[in-house]
C-alpha cells in the first residue's frame, strides 16, 4: 500500500500531537491565542521567543513575558483572571490548560490549541472525538442546545 503525501503528513501530525499530549510536563504550547507552536522550557533567566508568532515567553510560568514583574506578583494577576473566568463561562482545557469558552450550542468543545475534544459538562477528554456524543447522551441526557449556556 502506498501512502500519499497528504496522508503521510496527516499521520505525522497526529503522531506528533499524540507525543506532545502524553508529555505535557516536558513541553508547553505557546500561550498566544491561535498559535500551535510547541516548546521545551528554557533554563531560569532565559526568555523564550516563539518562532511562529514571535511572542516572548517567561520560562518559569509559561505565559507572555512580564518584564519588571516577578512570577509570584504576576501570578496575582493570574489569580484575578481566574476569578473572572469563574463568572464568565470559561474553563481551562484539561489537556493543555489553555482557557476555553463555550458561548452556546452543543457541549462538544474542541480546544483550539491542542485540538482535544472535550465534554463541556464534565470536562472528560476524547483525543479524536470518538465516542463524545454517545458519552454526552448516556452521561448527561443529551448534547446540549443553542439556547443553553449553563450545561444540559
Amino acid at each position: 500500500m502506498v501512502v500519499t503525501a497528504a496522508k503521510f503528513d496527516s499521520l505525522a501530525e497526529a503522531a506528533f500531537e499524540a507525543y506532545i499530549h502524553e508529555r505535557l510536563d516536558e513541553f508547553h504550547y505557546c500561550p498566544s491565542p491561535d498559535c500551535m507552536q510547541v516548546y521545551r522550557p528554557a533554563p531560569s533567566g532565559n526568555t523564550l521567543q516563539c518562532p511562529s508568532c514571535l511572542l516572548h515567553i517567561c520560562p518559569q510560568c509559561h505565559v507572555e513575558q512580564h518584564d519588571g514583574i516577578d512570577c509570584p506578583d504576576h501570578d496575582g494577576g493570574v489569580h484575578l483572571f481566574n476569578e473572572w473566568i469563574k463568572t464568565h463561562n470559561v474553563k481551562n482545557c484539561p489537556s493543555c490548560k489553555v482557557p476555553i469558552e463555550r458561548a452556546e450550542g452543543c457541549n462538544h468543545v474542541t480546544c483550539i490549541c491542542c485540538r482535544t475534544h472535550i465534554c463541556w459538562v464534565c470536562m472528560q477528554t476524547f483525543p479524536r472525538g470518538d465516542g463524545i456524543y454517545n458519552h454526552m447522551r448516556a452521561e448527561h441526557g443529551g448534547i446540549g442546545n443553542a439556547f443553553d449556556n449553563n450545561g444540559l
